[in-house]
């Protein structure tokens, strides 16, 4: 599973994707572990090293390459295959398994 796609869970916590743009959250593993943060639009890592961007409810890396979708409660890949599920705040892969966790401030 791409480390990033624990970022569209953000987007649907949301509610709509085109809302998340420049909205704060942090994403932690399922042991509670910092991953990312994401300010303004923009993906950190844990060591404020710039991962990529959020934007009109894609997805993007550092090269504005396209990563991610969400439709629904699923996490499409950039050929719209299931990658994950969104599901109260959790991220979890094809097998149901958690992977992440979202927190808004």
């Amino acid at each position: 599973m791409n480390k990033m796609l624990a970022l569209f869970a953000l987007l649907s916590l949301i509610g709509s994707a085109l809302q998340a743009w420049g909205q704060d959250a942090k994403v932690y593993d399922r042991e509670w572990r910092l991953r990312y943060r994401i300010e303004d639009g923009r993906i950190y890592d844990r060591n404020w090293r710039l991962q990529g961007w959020i934007e009109e409810g894609k997805v993007y890396d550092e090269n504005w390459r396209l990563r991610y979708r969400i439709e629904g409660d699923r996490l499409l890949d950039r050929n719209r295959r299931t990658e994950g599920y969104i599901k109260d705040g959790k991220v979890y892969d094809r097998s149901w398994r958690l992977r992440y966790r979202i927190e808004k401030p």
